[in-house]
Formats: C-alpha cells, structure tokens, sequence
C-alpha cells in the first residue's frame, strides 16, 4: 500500500478509500455515543432511543449510498468544497445516526436526504468565479478599522450592559446567558455584537500572519471579555481552532478533521462511562452534531401543520411584510422542544428551508447557499488557506444551526467576504504589510 498523502493530486486512491473507512468508522462511535451517551443524559428532551435491526440497516444505507458523494466533494480543493464537505460531516452524518433512533416521517427524512443532494449538484455545476479588486495596500486598514471597531463594541457591551462581570468558570455560564439574553440593545449592537463572534478569529490569526503583536493582544482579550459577556464557550472554542488551524493546516485537513471528530467521539465516550461526566458530549457533540438535527423535527411538526413564513421574520420584515406569528419562530420551537419561551431554538439547513418556503425549500435554499459560498470563494481567491481555517470551521456550524439570513448579517457572512477581498495574495504584499 502506497502512503497515504494528498498533494493538489484529487486522484489519490489510498486517501480517500481510508477516508471513507473513517466516515464509517465516524458514524459507528456516533451510534455508540447516542445511544449510551447522550440518550442517557439527555432522555428527558431527545426521549428513548428506538433499537431496530431494520432502522439501523436503513441509515448505514444511507450513508453508504453518499460516500461516493462526500468523497467527490472532498476531491474540491476550494473554500466552498470544503466548507460543504465540512458540512456533511457535522451534519449529514450525525443525522443518519440520530435519525436511527428516532421515529420521523418518511416524507420528512426524503426531503431531509433531497436537500443534501443538491447541496452536492449544486456545488458541483455552479461556476466559479474570482472576485478582482485594484490591489491597494490601503485596503489594510478596513481590517485595523474592524478590529478596533469590534473591539470597542464589546468593550461597551460588557462595561455598560453586563457591568464589568468576569468568569473565567466554563461550568458556570448560565447565569451570564440569562442575563445576556434580557439586553436591549440597540439593532446596531446586535448585529455588530453577533458579527465580532465569527470574524475576531479570522482577524487575530491575520494579524498573527503579518506579525502584528500589538494586535493580536487586543484581540485575543477582546475576545476573552466576549466570554465573560454573555457565556459563549463557542468564541473560545473557534479561537482555539483557528489557531491550530493556523499552525498546523495542511491539503489533508479533510481526513484529519474526520479523525478529530472521531477522536471527539471516543473522548466523549470514555468520560461517561469511564469517568462519570459529560463535558464533551454537553458542550460539543449533542449541541453540535446531534441538536440541529433533533430541532429538525420540531420545525417541521409544527411547519407541516402550519403556515410557511416565507422569510417574514428575516430581513424582509424591515421592508413591511408581516409574519403570521406573533413571536418569533425559535421561540416557539423553543417552547415546543423545552416548554420556555425564553429558549432560542435557532436552527438551519433544513429547519430554515421547511419552515420559510416548505418542500420546494431543498431545492432553492441548496441554490442560493452555494450561490453564497461561491462569492465567499471569489473574495477569498488567493488568500493563504490558513487565513480561511476560521471560517471552514465557522461558516459550516453557522450555516447548520442558524438561517440563511442570519449568517449573512448577524454571522458576519458579508463583512467576511469584504475581509477577505482586503487581505493581500502574494509574498511581496504580506512583506510590505509586515514592514508597515
């Protein structure tokens, strides 16, 4: 057997027969985990997991019939094909095995598997572009103004709304999350607020690219006083994978973030059933892998039987189309997946496709996320791949757990392409930025 590398050579045979070994392999630790992880702990909201012979049969047939599609996206070498491989493997192949063990409508899971597959044919014949802009070294300092702006945006926040509090205990966050959701902030600081969550990452490892000091400080803290604001561990978390993503990316970052996912799923294990806590599987994988796909049922139990919304509590509500429900839709999947209306069950992919446009949603939202993707590729033509980690990592858990909408303004989609059409492509650039 010849060893198994991945240059720019998408033929390689050895990689990607061990990558789908691993996909397998992935999916058998998710059983295991579901079923003696986080059904146990988890069983007053995701109920008691259903054990057929026949269901199991179904979903690894599932999965087999895609592998040859996950592997054609993994062969990508663009930010898009990567992002929608990413995609697969936190979403497509946690849902085989959540759906396993949980009753859902055939109608439901069709639509569910049709949406998957245009998310692939899309991504496949869509045409790229490059977006081109003069090149101007002035361009630079739209990053330094959103650093600092962003910055000075959580600063305000945690001295005027959340009154300076400092917690450093990851265990101990609900408290901050209550008070964190009571807030009324203005629209501007929503929004800013939300977009400094994804695009901090991709700033800090920026500056560490052109050797910024002074910078990367700024925002390392910033992003620590993020924390202490409202709780988010996920700021943490993304900050700590850029950065490893910084240092240690490479072509094979596919397979490898297969092995972590695995590696994650043994960890998340052991430390039930070994060690008699849930970290790992509270904080990662069911918020990450098993949530968004519980949600989905929710959104479409209460969608199949109620009026689609058609987008009227996006941004198109800014322009006077009124939404059939009075508060808004997470709140009341929240309610109907806890019995608080004070949860936000946001939610993406298929949750935001059913309930806003209904079956028709898994051809056209499919279209208009890789339309998406497409522009991001564009913008980030050229850009050194590990300025992009943040948001291979990011953009895919936003898209999964958020709608369309929300990652474009709140989750700072658009501000991302901006970021990226500033940052300089070639050697000679990076030398004249560091020099400055």
């Amino acid at each position: 057997m010849g060893k198994i590398t991945l240059n720019s050579n998408p033929n390689n045979r050895y990689y990607y027969k061990w990558m789908s070994i691993y996909i397998v392999i992935y999916r058998i630790l998710l059983d295991i985990d579901y079923r003696y992880a986080i059904a146990d702990l988890y069983a007053y909201t995701f109920g008691t997991p259903i054990i057929e012979v026949s269901r199991a049969l179904f979903s690894y047939a599932i999965l087999i019939a895609f592998i040859p599609i996950i592997m054609k996206t993994a062969q990508g070498q663009k930010l898009s094909d990567i992002i929608v491989f990413f995609i697969f493997v936190m979403a497509f192949v946690p849902g085989t095995s959540f759906y396993r063990f949980n009753a859902i409508s055939n109608k439901m899971y069709l639509m569910w598997i049709t949406y998957f597959i245009f998310l692939f044919i899309f991504n496949e014949i869509f045409p790229r572009f490059k977006i081109v802009m003069a090149r101007n070294s002035k361009l630079q300092l739209l990053i330094y103004c959103c650093a600092f702006y962003f910055t000075a945006i959580i600063l305000f926040i945690w001295i005027f709304y959340a009154r300076f509090r400092i917690n450093f205990d990851l265990d101990n966050v609900y408290e901050a999350r209550v008070e964190a959701s009571a807030y009324s902030l203005p629209l501007l600081l929503q929004y800013s607020y939300g977009m400094s969550k994804t695009v901090m990452a991709t700033l800090l490892i920026y500056f560490m690219y052109v050797k910024k000091r002074f910078m990367i400080i700024i925002i390392a803290i910033s992003q620590l006083i993020s924390f202490f604001v409202d709780g988010s561990k996920s700021v943490l978390f993304v900050l700590i994978l850029a950065l490893v993503g910084y240092f240690f990316f490479d072509m094979r970052i596919k397979i490898k973030a297969i092995l972590v996912c695995c590696s994650l799923m043994v960890l998340g294990i052991i430390e039930h059933i070994v060690l008699g806590v849930s970290q790992i599987n509270a904080v990662l994988i069911r918020r990450m892998l098993f949530l968004p796909e519980h949600l989905n049922i929710f959104y479409y139990d209460f969608f199949s039987q109620n009026e689609k919304d058609f987008f009227r509590q996006s941004i198109f509500r800014r322009i006077g189309l009124e939404s059939p429900y009075e508060k808004p839709i997470n709140s009341i999947i929240g309610y109907m997946h806890s019995g608080s209306w004070s949860e936000g069950a946001n939610n993406g992919m298929f949750s935001d496709a059913y309930a806003n446009l209904g079956a028709i949603g898994m051809l056209i939202m499919p279209f208009i996320i890789v339309l998406a993707l497409r522009f991001l590729e564009g913008s980030a033509e050229g850009v050194d791949n590990r300025l992009l980690f943040a948001s291979m990592i990011t953009i895919p858990l936003n898209i999964i757990s958020s709608s369309f909408f929300t990652v474009l303004l709140t989750h700072g989609f658009i501000l991302l392409c901006i970021i990226f059409l500033c940052m300089p492509r070639n050697v000679s650039t990076v030398e004249s930025e560091r020099r400055t």
